[in-house]
């Protein structure tokens, strides 16, 4: 993965954490992860497992493909909320 990736990746997580109300302590503690993991993910330090993208995507209700790419199921479907 290259690094404007990874950056791309640690920003979706940034605002998707932020739109959750949620802690970086509280969403290691829900995922099962350690509080230092989800920081060096949110720093672009670290790209997660497919696991850990799984889990990830359940705590903060949306889906791998917003987490990687940025593009909700409703913008990629073209469906207006």
């Amino acid at each position: 993965m290259t690094d404007e990736n990874k950056n791309k990746l640690a920003s979706n997580l940034q605002r998707l954490i932020k739109k959750q109300g949620m802690s970086q302590k509280e969403l290691a503690v829900r995922m099962g992860a350690s509080e230092a993991s989800v920081s060096r993910y949110l720093h672009g330090k670290r790209v997660p497992s497919i696991q850990a993208l799984y889990y990830l995507a359940i705590c903060l209700g949306t889906t791998m493909d917003e987490i990687m790419t940025g593009i909700g199921r409703c913008e990629l479907h073209g469906i207006n909320r």
